[in-house]
């Protein structure tokens, strides 16, 4: 589990600027935020699976508990927004600024 989680890791390092599709409209970004969320994602669902393995009860640190509130305030800023797709994708130029870039699936 920690040698995939690592090879991830060190994927998204290496590969990650060395993503380039001609095809899409937004040359660069778009293909890397895509392929970040997507090993994200895969890393999430990695440290989920490994919690509910080892049946662990994640002990919360002051910096978890403060991601927690940053995290809860993102939240609470969506869905108070006056343009909610906006606050939940983004902009559509950048597709990163919104509440599905900050969450971590």
């Amino acid at each position: 589990m920690k040698k995939l989680s690592t090879i991830i890791v060190n994927a998204l390092l290496f590969f990650t600027p060395l993503i380039v599709f001609s095809q899409t409209s937004e040359l660069f970004e778009f293909n890397k935020i895509i392929f970040i969320y997507i090993c994200s994602i895969i890393l999430f669902g990695l440290l989920i699976f490994k919690l509910t393995a080892d049946k662990l009860k994640p002990k919360l640190s002051f910096f978890d508990i403060l991601i927690l509130i940053f995290l809860l305030s993102q939240i609470l800023s969506t869905i108070f927004s006056i343009d909610r797709h906006t606050s939940i994708f983004g902009y559509y130029g950048r597709f990163n600024g919104g509440l599905v870039s900050i969450m971590p699936i």
